[in-house]
């Protein structure tokens, strides 16, 4: 027995707002401020309201830390190298048996050109000394399937 279903039998409501209409008002308020920063802290649901320029200066002097981060002479994308290297890995690891086709085609798909790495700072409110924790997010970017890849196999062992 086929069941059909007509969406035009569908109701779809606005969902019911959370937020008292002041709290909403200055919450619009925030998001429209350039010199605020609104995000979500690094644990929890909180959220943490940042003057724009403290946010900047928080980035700035964790990629001054030369211990941990070194500017690159020339960017990332722009490398064709590491590109070559992942797809010798990838093209390696087919030969070899260890994964199949699909796998070999999933790893080897990226944007022309990729995305440049971003970093961003996402704020430890539950230390003691409130500081950035550091982010770089590698999405869309030359090495993103890999994590995802070895994750999963992670799982499945």
């Amino acid at each position: 027995m086929e069941v059909k279903i007509s969406l035009a039998n569908i109701q779809v409501r606005r969902p019911k707002d959370n937020l008292p209409h002041r709290e909403r008002c200055a919450l619009k308020d925030l998001t429209r401020n350039k010199n605020v920063v609104l995000k979500k802290a690094n644990k929890g649901t909180a959220s943490v309201i940042m003057n724009r320029q403290d946010k900047i200066k928080e980035g700035q002097g964790l990629l001054d830390d030369s211990n941990k981060y070194r500017p690159l002479v020339q960017p990332m994308i722009e490398s064709t190298s590491l590109k070559v290297r992942i797809q010798q890995l990838v093209n390696s690891l087919s030969q070899e048996g260890h994964i199949d086709s699909m796998t070999e085609k999933w790893l080897s798909l990226t944007l022309n050109p990729p995305r440049t790495p971003a970093f961003y700072t996402l704020r430890k409110i539950h230390k003691p000394t409130v500081v950035g924790r550091p982010i770089i997010s590698g999405c869309d970017g030359l090495t993103e399937r890999i994590p995802s890849f070895v994750d999963r196999l992670w799982r499945s062992a």
